[in-house]
C-alpha cells in the first residue's frame, strides 16, 4: 500500500472515529447554493463588492465539481483584484485545498504558509449553514497537518499541534459540540498511525 493511499484510508478512518467529514465539513462543504453573510470584520468600514461574492461562489462550484485548476485561478482572481476583501483569506485557503485535493500536498503547504503570513487575523467567512467559526489560520494549519501526513512526515505534522492548541476561540461544530482543530489533527494523525501500524 502506498502512501497515499494510506492516507487516503487514514483520512476515511479518522472521519469516522471524530464522526464528522473532517476535510469535507471544514468550509469546502458550502459547495452547495449558498449566500454570504456580510461580516464586519473591519468594523463596518469595508463592504464586499458584488465581484468579490461572484468570484467566491463561482470558483467554490467549480471546485464543488472537482475543476480545481479553473477554481483555483478564480480565487486566486479574487485574491488579487481584491486583496483587502474579507473573503481575500479564505480564497488563499481554498486555494491550498485545491492543491490538496489533487495530491499536490508541497503546493498546498505553500499556498497555505502564504494565506498564514498575509492573513495572520482572517477570520472565517460566515456561510449560510456554516459550522465553522474563528481563525482562518488555524484551519490553514490543520490543513497543513494532513498534507504532511499525506507526504508521510508524521513528525512534521506532529510539530503543528502545539500552534493549533493557540487557537481555543476557533473550532467546527459537530452535533452541536465544540471540536477544535487541533482535536481534529491529533485524531487524524492517530488514526494514520493505527493504521500504519497494521500495514
Amino acid at each position: 500500500m502506498n502512501i497515499l493511499t494510506l492516507c487516503l484510508v487514514c483520512y476515511w478512518l479518522s472521519s469516522s472515529v471524530v464522526q464528522s467529514p473532517i476535510l469535507e465539513s471544514i468550509n469546502i462543504s458550502c459547495f452547495h447554493q449558498m449566500s454570504i453573510k456580510r461580516s464586519n470584520r473591519n468594523e463596518g468600514n469595508h463592504l464586499m463588492h458584488e465581484k468579490e461574492i461572484q468570484y467566491f461562489l463561482e470558483a467554490f462550484q467549480l471546485a464543488k465539481e472537482q475543476f480545481f485548476v479553473d477554481a483555483i485561478q478564480i480565487f486566486q482572481k479574487l485574491v488579487d483584484d481584491f486583496p483587502e476583501s474579507d473573503l481575500a483569506d479564505d480564497a488563499l485557503y481554498d486555494i491550498g485545498f485545491c492543491y490538496y485535493e489533487m495530491n499536490q500536498f508541497q503546493k498546498s503547504i505553500e499556498v497555505l504558509e502564504k494565506m498564514v503570513r498575509k492573513y495572520p487575523d482572517g477570520t472565517i467567512t460566515t456561510l449560510e449553514n456554516s459550522n465553522e467559526y474563528g481563525k482562518t489560520a488555524a484551519k490553514a494549519y490543520y490543513l497543513i497537518v494532513q498534507c504532511n501526513i499525506g507526504l508521510g512526515n508524521i513528525q512534521k505534522a506532529e510539530s503543528y499541534l502545539p500552534i493549533l492548541e493557540k487557537y481555543t476561540e476557533t473550532y467546527v461544530l459537530i452535533k452541536s459540540e465544540k471540536t477544535y482543530f487541533a482535536q481534529l489533527a491529533k485524531a487524524a494523525i492517530n488514526a494514520f498511525m493505527k493504521l500504519k501500524d497494521r500495514v
